[in-house]
């Protein structure tokens, strides 16, 4: 699991230089949220450690996403959780992993999430 942000930069810098594309303006911007998204504001995630500001805004708001997905969706081992729930974990992680800006703002736009959520809808096929 550890690798998969190493591993995941490695394929978009071989994507880029492949079709000539590292010269995009969001290239740094994409090598970013690949290879920082398990990052946490006390420098406990991974891979390298970073802490608060060192991580790359975009990573942070990928993270929070990210978590809140993850426990909003059904998996084979969990039920989704409804959004109030989810939103509680994210605003106590600010605490020390998350950016609390992220979640708050994730928090004040939830009628554009469940707009987006009701368009997704998972089914029996996922």
């Amino acid at each position: 699991m550890k690798t998969h942000t190493t591993a995941g930069l490695e394929i978009i810098n071989e994507m880029l230089n492949n079709f000539r594309l590292q010269d995009l303006p969001f290239a740094e911007c994409l090598r970013n949220i690949v290879y920082c998204h398990h990052e946490f504001m006390d420098g406990s995630g991974y891979l390298d450690g970073l802490q608060g500001e060192q991580i790359p805004l975009e990573a942070r708001i990928v993270t929070t996403a990210d978590i809140f997905d993850a426990l909003t969706s059904q998996r084979p081992y969990k039920e989704a959780w409804d959004n109030d729930e989810a939103l509680e974990v994210l605003l106590g992680m600010t605490r020390d992993k998350l950016d609390k800006r992220c979640v708050e703002v994730l928090a004040s736009h939830l009628d554009q999430v469940e707009s987006i959520q009701n368009t997704f809808r998972e089914n029996y096929w996922g």
